[in-house]
């Protein structure tokens, strides 16, 4: 498994836990994110990514930490599974890349400070998927 399908599941298994925690039910999440019910029940499956913003607003309205994508072994009742590493250089490096980008567009068309986060996240995606998950 890629570490990319290793934040996918990490990320659909946080918006499980988060939801399920809340009490909500999953329409009245799905119209908080401005969303239909079945893209997020896509995003619960691991078969749709959620957006940066959405999943920022879903911490916040529902009062939950956001998910670690640090290196760690997550123990549970089956035999222990390696979580998906999060390499903060390429982080930095994707975000300074995406900066740089936005400070070179007119001021009009710049990107606000989610959509910075969520290509931050694509491009970060990327260059992991380059590196064949390797640092």
């Amino acid at each position: 498994m890629t570490a990319t399908a290793n934040h996918d599941q990490l990320l659909a298994d946080w918006v499980n836990d988060v939801i399920t925690k809340s009490g909500r039910q999953v329409s009245e999440v799905a119209e908080m994110l401005d969303m239909s019910r079945s893209s997020l029940s896509k995003i619960k499956g691991g078969q749709q990514q959620l957006k940066a913003s959405q999943l920022l607003l879903l911490a916040e309205q529902l009062d939950a930490p956001l998910p670690r994508l640090t290196s760690a072994v997550v123990q549970d009742s089956a035999p222990q599974r390696a979580v998906a590493s999060f390499d903060r250089a390429l982080f930095d490096k994707a975000h300074a890349y995406v900066i740089a980008e936005n400070d070179k567009m007119p001021a009009a068309d710049r990107m606000d400070q989610f959509q910075v986060l969520e290509n931050t996240f694509h491009v970060y995606k990327t260059l992991m998927s380059g590196a064949g998950g390797r640092r």
